[in-house]
């Protein structure tokens, strides 16, 4: 099998690789009538799956993505949604039906909160989105085929909310979400699945509205197995040419540890550029890996948004304390539990330190899986990388 290398892109049709496994499980979910919340880690992959099953369908099912990571109100959630439907609907030959057959009075409240909204471009200009949403799902005929819509960054949208507008406004935008889903008009027709990298039980966990998401069934997405991540390696080596033993694919699976599919593209990429004047054999070694790993680390923008994402994602207080975590972390190797309850206490963020390791841990900087009381970086490689560039 040979694919492209796409480092930090959505990698589709051909070029996505080996989730069968995750992509069985999704469709077994969403095929027994569940709305879904996918659990990942950042760059594990998670866009890309749901790219793959928008694009390769299971009959009766239509699904629909959309991203809302910079949405910080209800209403422009909702209007976002509902302009969202309306024009895939209206793109599709397949799904035309569905507008059609809703009626003319309906069809025409369609077409005049349409016109509405194009010579408005705004959200909050006296149509309440969230209603004509639900008005527009209960008017579709889908006994030929139900809407599956992917929200990612979901879990974003709720933290902007909360951080522009408030506890009680996120509050209010999950409940709506909730009660929205457990409509019988709306579950008929359409399920949700919401994804993310940001933990949307960590962060609803913060707001004490857990209630508001009980309803969802969850789906975890981890790294490659090592068996995966060599035939990996081996795919996106082929096209380049480069030609890579058992010791030195070993190698490289130690080099990289947590074994996503960026990091690995991104060594792969420097070992393509390394090589780009060879002719004939590329034979990579160990050395050649190490160089590769050193060179990937040096720019800055392939892990600038790991640092940034921590800025848009606490207030100033919560920040510092994620920051020296991880500045201390990236220089000492790891830090003990302990360590994080003295360094939350000069942070003043005792009471919230416990949902901010856990967001970390969430989102792929951090883990404890080898003793709950240490912590160390996932990836090597971010661990190189944060203490050049922000820690020091």
């Amino acid at each position: 099998m040979t694919i492209k290398i796409i480092a930090g892109q959505v990698a589709g049709g051909d070029d996505f690789f080996n989730r069968k496994k995750e992509v069985e499980v999704l469709w077994r979910r969403i095929i027994a009538g569940s709305n879904v919340i996918i659990s990942a880690p950042r760059r594990v992959g998670k866009t890309s799956l749901v790219y793959h099953i928008r694009d390769n369908p299971r009959t009766g099912f239509h699904v629909m993505y959309m991203i809302t990571e910079s949405v910080n109100e209800e209403n422009e959630f909702f209007r976002k949604m509902y302009r969202h439907v309306v024009s895939e609907l209206k793109a599709s030959r397949q799904f035309t039906s569905f507008l059609r057959n809703c009626g003319k009075e309906a069809l025409g409240r369609i077409e005049k909160i349409s016109l509405f909204d194009a010579s408005v471009q705004l959200s909050g200009t006296g149509v309440n989105y969230y209603d004509e949403f639900v008005a527009l799902v209960k008017s579709l005929d889908c006994d030929n085929g139900k809407l599956v819509l992917v929200v990612d960054e979901f879990a974003q949208t709720v933290m902007n909310i909360r951080n522009d507008q408030g506890d009680s406004a996120a509050v209010h935008f999950l409940e709506n979400n909730r009660t929205l889903r457990q409509m019988p008009d709306i579950s008929r027709n359409i399920q949700f699945v919401y994804a993310g990298s940001i933990g949307l039980d960590n962060v609803v966990g913060r707001l004490n509205a857990t209630q508001t998401i009980n309803d969802l069934n969850n789906m975890s997405i981890g790294p490659f197995s090592a068996n995966d991540a060599a035939d990996l390696i081996a795919a996106l080596s082929e096209r380049p040419g480069l030609v890579m033993g058992e010791e030195q694919t070993q190698y490289f699976l130690e080099k990289v540890e947590w074994l996503i599919p960026y990091y690995i593209q991104l060594i792969i990429q420097e070992l393509d550029t390394m090589t780009i004047d060879i002719q004939g054999e590329k034979t990579v070694t160990t050395a050649m890996i190490d160089s590769a790993f050193s060179r990937i680390i040096e720019y800055r923008n392939y892990f600038e948004n790991w640092h940034t994402r921590l800025r848009a994602s606490f207030k100033r207080e919560e920040y510092n304390f994620a920051k020296e975590v991880l500045n201390t972390i990236s220089e000492a190797g790891v830090m003990a539990s302990s360590e994080m309850v003295n360094c939350s206490v000069k942070h003043s963020v005792e009471e919230s330190y416990k949902d901010i390791i856990n967001a970390l841990k969430h989102d792929g900087y951090i883990n404890n899986s080898q003793d709950p009381k240490i912590y160390r970086f996932n990836s090597p490689i971010l661990k190189a990388w944060w203490f050049s560039n922000v820690a020091n």
